[in-house]
C-alpha cells in the first residue's frame, strides 16, 4: 500500500504516467523499508533527470526472492561515463546488497533506464 501511494504521488507531482503491477510480497520489515527507499530514490531521479513520460513498475515473488523492477522511457544515461555516486545509484546498490540482495541498472542514452532489485523473501 505504501508503494502504491508513493507511485500515485510521483505521478501527480511529476506528470509521468506510472504503470504498476505490484504483487503482495513478504519481506522482513527492514527489507520493506529498503525497497520503499529504492523506489523513492528511483522516482526522484526519474522526475529530476529522465524526462520520461512513462514509468513501469513490477514487484513479485520468484524462486524465493522478491523482485522489484522499475523501467522508464526517458532519455537514459551512459553508466560507463556516470560516476557510481551519481543519481543515488551507490546508495541504492549499497542498501540492497547490505540486505543480502542484488541490484542491476541498465541504461543507454536515448533508451531509458531499467533497475532491478532482488531481495530474499521472508521465510517462516
Amino acid at each position: 500500500a505504501a508503494l502504491e501511494t508513493l507511485l500515485q504521488d510521483a505521478s501527480k507531482n511529476t506528470g509521468v504516467k506510472v504503470n504498476s503491477n505490484l504483487s503482495d510480497v513478504r519481506l522482513p520489515p527492514a527489507c520493506e523499508l529498503t525497497l520503499y527507499r529504492l523506489m523513492q530514490e528511483a522516482l526522484t531521479n526519474i522526475g529530476k533527470h529522465a524526462a520520461a513520460t512513462n514509468v513501469y513498475t513490477e514487484m513479485r515473488n520468484q524462486d524465493g526472492m522478491v523482485i522489484l523492477r522499475i523501467r522508464d522511457d526517458g532519455k537514459g544515461f551512459d553508466p560507463a561515463s556516470t560516476p557510481i555516486a551519481s543519481h543515488g545509484l551507490f546508495g541504492m546498490r549499497f542498501r540492497i546488497e547490505e540486505a543480502g540482495g542484488s541490484f542491476t541498472v541498465n541504461s543507454r542514452s536515448g533508451a531509458g533506464t531499467y533497475i532491478e532489485a532482488r531481495l530474499p523473501e521472508l521465510r517462516e
